[in-house]
């Protein structure tokens, strides 16, 4: 059939009839010769169902929107009215075969029920052992939605499977007309929703027609060009629209496969006879098999394996969801395009995974790849290019010495969040998840007490108002704000009543097994090495460490952390013996895995075990001394005066005459650098330090004593 664009004027537009009203439906606009017949069920004289937008009416005008599948569920139900649909039909048809769970199917029939307010089960009924059938009077209304009106001969009639209803259908005046979706959600089975009838197309006049009332052959050759450029413009707008519509359908397409497999997933596992982390990983790992075994399409495969990377991370199976990811990256750069906005998206997943891994670095070059990419190929799409900046902001932030220069990536990943902030604040509402994410990034970018308050504050209100309070992002938002007022201003039982509150929103989120379980015990711990309360900081960091190293690994720089806090921790408590096999074990960990740990943390390792050392009365030659404090740096966060003071203290053992005015200075600048965003260095080592220093003087230089005392003053 010829397809010829009209520019005749529109007929005018009926009244709604009594059907309309009574249904909520409408006829369409005149316009668009391209558009489709489309089929509505009338159902027991109650209930319209339009299947192509999977919509549910009755007469008083409430509607429901069926999710996909359970619109797929009622389409074979009606193509098959009265006889009985056997299990293995709706796998077969509806999820193309794939071995889903009995219960999808079920929970898709109680909600067709819901729907219908079938609780008698009635018009749905099941036949034990074998299926589910229809009972209705149906009614096939099939709608011609185009420019021309549907005369009586168009009207088509038709019953579905054996039924012989031949009641009366409206008149043209009654024609049911809903809007259709030009394209079919379910990519596998394919409901009879359509009609397929000739199309009337009003058609332009002859183009010779045209060019004989055009005298000039000047102003024919313009006319003609006119003409062509229309035309073009037109086919142009249709060719973009149609693609729009074509790439509509591929994302609904893989969306829709996404909630079907986490809901297959899901039910899995509540089916399982124990709900664990273990049973979950099993489930998850089978499903990969699956996933292989699939006959579907790559967009539909791109779904499955994005929602299998999502559990994954939710559980904490960050290497195994990095395993997904690359796959998944295979397939979009296939279907979508290496430059893809899907590609992108994908690699701002990888960067969250790359962090959460440690690999800060990899995670810092990806973002930088991703926004230049951003700013390459979609400068003119805000919001996308606002989440390139904040993943570089945040790649920024988390990467550390020796892999970055800690001072220059601060100041660009500030830049950068900020750059994020203003582009959502301009785009989006100021209570929006983006915003308060970015917010809550900015904080660890400021270094004034009141202003990290005020930030933290202002993403905790945002994320408790539109997350609720148990949700992952209200508990680190909880976490971060009571860092900051232990840290800065020192109020430590607002702090820690923060932390538990943090705690327990945790525990209704994950399982004991977890690294964000691990992230805050590891606080808590921290939090109570900072009060002076070593035994429940060492009780709450072995906890860490014992979740850390189930869900993560041994190997990882949290680990190495924690035991040096519960080394220095058993130090202070005199449990010397205890404080060695710990900060061995640090060592031990760094050799065994081939960590290179952060500079802040590995320094911190240093300085425990030379504290160890001293305390042991084991320290170092005099040669190693005097080759190692030439080699002492500035480091961010990590003053030099640290180490040089633990060597300056072992070489009192070999140099007595060495407790002097140097020695003294060096311990005031240990207190100089002592402020709230030092790491490691906690009102609780300089007690320590005070304590041993005036040990020291006491002993060998009593007139250095009241010096060492106003030097290492915490009041």
């Amino acid at each position: 059939m010829t397809r010829a664009f009209g520019l005749e004027g529109l007929k005018q537009q009926q009244a709604p009839s009594a059907f309309e009203l009574n249904s909520g439906f409408r006829y369409p606009k005149k316009g668009n010769p391209f558009r489709k017949e489309q089929t509505v069920y009338q159902i027991d004289d109650e209930w319209i169902y339009d299947c192509q937008n999977r919509k549910l009416s009755n007469t008083k005008n409430q509607t429901v929107k069926l999710r996909e599948k359970t619109a797929a569920v009622l389409n074979l139900l009606i193509e098959r009215q009265h006889r009985v649909v056997e299990t293995q039909d709706f796998f077969e048809y509806v999820w193309n075969g794939r071995q889903v769970s009995e219960n999808v199917l079920k929970q898709s029939i109680k909600e067709l029920r819901t729907s219908f307010k079938d609780n008698k089960k009635q018009l749905i009924k099941t036949v034990p052992r074998k299926g589910y059938s229809l009972h209705a009077k149906l009614r096939v209304h099939a709608i011609n939605d185009t420019v021309t009106p549907i005369t009586e001969s168009e009207k088509l009639t038709f019953n579905l499977s054996e039924s012989n209803d031949n009641s009366e259908q409206p008149s043209n005046s009654e024609q049911p007309v809903v809007k259709d979706l030009p394209f079919n959600l379910n990519n596998h089975y394919e409901p009879k929703c359509t009609t397929k009838q000739p199309v009337d197309i009003e058609t332009h006049p002859n183009l010779n027609q045209f060019k004989s009332i055009i005298k000039s052959r000047f102003w024919s050759l313009f006319a003609l060009t006119l003409v062509t450029v229309w035309a073009l413009v037109i086919s142009y707008q249709y060719v973009k629209t149609h693609q729009q519509l074509s790439d509509r359908t591929i994302k609904i397409t893989e969306i829709q496969s996404k909630k079907d497999f986490y809901q297959d997933i899901l039910i899995r596992y509540h089916d399982s006879p124990e709900q664990d982390r273990n049973t979950l990983n099993t489930i998850l790992k089978k499903s990969i098999g699956q996933i292989d075994a699939f006959n579907g399409s790559d967009i539909e495969k791109i779904g499955m394996l994005n929602g299998l990377m999502e559990l994954y991370t939710v559980a904490g199976f960050y290497e195994n969801a990095r395993v997904i990811v690359n796959r998944i990256e295979k397939l979009i750069k296939l279907v979508y395009g290496v430059h893809s906005e899907e590609h992108i998206k994908l690699n701002f997943n990888l960067i969250d995974l790359l962090i959460k891994l440690n690999k800060r670095q990899e995670a810092l070059n990806l973002s930088q790849a991703a926004l230049e990419n951003v700013m390459s190929n979609f400068a003119s799409n805000t919001y996308l290019l606002a989440k390139a900046y904040y993943y570089s902001g945040k790649a920024h932030l988390y990467c550390v010495a020796p892999f970055c220069n800690r001072d220059k990536v601060l100041l660009i990943g500030e830049q950068h969040t900020e750059q994020a902030l203003a582009l959502f604040s301009d785009t989006l509402d100021p209570n929006s998840i983006e915003v308060a994410d970015t917010i809550w990034l900015l904080n660890w970018f400021i270094w004034d007490g009141d202003e990290k308050i005020k930030l933290s504050q202002q993403a905790l209100s945002i994320y408790q108002n539109t997350q609720g309070l148990t949700h992952e992002k209200t508990a680190s938002a909880l976490e971060q704000l009571a860092r900051t007022l232990t840290f800065w201003n020192k109020e430590w039982k607002i702090g820690e009543q923060m932390l538990f509150q943090a705690l327990e929103v945790r525990k209704k989120l994950f399982p004991d097994i977890h690294p964000e379980m691990g992230k805050i015990h590891s606080y808590i711990g921290e939090h109570f090495f900072m009060t002076g309360q070593l035994d429940l900081a060492s009780h709450y960091l072995t906890l860490a460490i014992d979740i850390n190293t189930a869900s993560l690994g041994e190997g990882n720089s949290q680990n190495l952390q924690n035991i040096m806090l519960i080394a220095r921790a058993q130090l202070y408590l005199d449990n010397t013996e205890s404080a060695n096999q710990w900060i061995e074990l640090a060592f031990d960990i760094i050799e065994r895995h081939k960590l290179t740990p952060p500079d802040i943390i590995f320094d911190a390792i240093i300085v425990t075990q030379l504290r160890i050392e001293t305390a042991l009365n084991h320290p170092k030659s005099f040669e190693k001394i005097e080759q190692e404090i030439p080699t002492l740096k500035e480091k961010f966060k990590s003053p030099k005066s640290l180490l040089l003071h633990e060597y300056q203290t072992q070489l009192l053992k070999i140099f007595p005459s060495n407790l002097n005015e140097h020695y003294v200075k060096t311990i005031e600048h240990i207190k100089e650098k002592w402020k709230p965003s030092s790491r490691y260095l906690y009102q609780t080592d300089l007690e320590f330090l005070k304590k041993r220093a005036l040990e020291n003087c006491a002993k060998i230089n009593p007139e250095t004593c009241p010096k060492i005392t106003a030097a290492l003053s915490t009041d």
